[in-house]
């Protein structure tokens, strides 16, 4: 499934909604409803772009900032909510948070250099880098 992105690179909601299995329980109105989202689109608006921006029609949607495709997956999937959890603990306490994609490459590539002691060692899943809604796939799996 394709998500679209308007001129402003938002990500699309209602595609984001659809790719997560289209719930009615998941409808972006509804989280978009809450005082805690109301609350985040303020602190966001601060940094330039709206944050959100809703386009009618045919090929219309509701289309926000990459922080926000984040709150609505980790509103959709505890699951992710708690992996964005533990990998920014683990971004806080040991200074990585590398995508489980690029830890073994990493690993191999430093091993010819640095001794195991001094390598992190992700575990489990981790924030991941880039393209925050090619990553979230699996992971909006409620």
């Amino acid at each position: 499934m394709t998500i679209r992105q308007d001129d402003e690179d938002r990500y699309c909601l209602n595609d984001l909604h659809k790719a997560a299995g289209g719930e009615d329980r998941h409808r972006m109105n509804r989280w978009l409803a809450l005082d805690q989202t109301h609350e985040l689109i303020l602190e966001i608006e601060s940094g330039g772009i709206p944050p959100v921006s809703t386009v009618m029609g045919r090929n219309g949607g509701t289309f926000v900032v990459k922080e926000l495709v984040y709150a609505y997956a980790m509103w959709i999937s505890p699951k992710f909510h708690l992996a964005v959890i533990r990998a920014y603990d683990e971004l806080q306490t040991q200074g990585v948070a590398v995508s489980d994609r690029m830890a073994q490459p990493l690993r191999s590539a430093t091993s010819n250099t640095l001794t195991r002691a001094h390598l992190p060692q992700p575990q489990g899943l981790h924030l991941p880098l880039g393209n925050p809604v090619a990553s979230l796939g699996s992971s909006l799996d409620p």
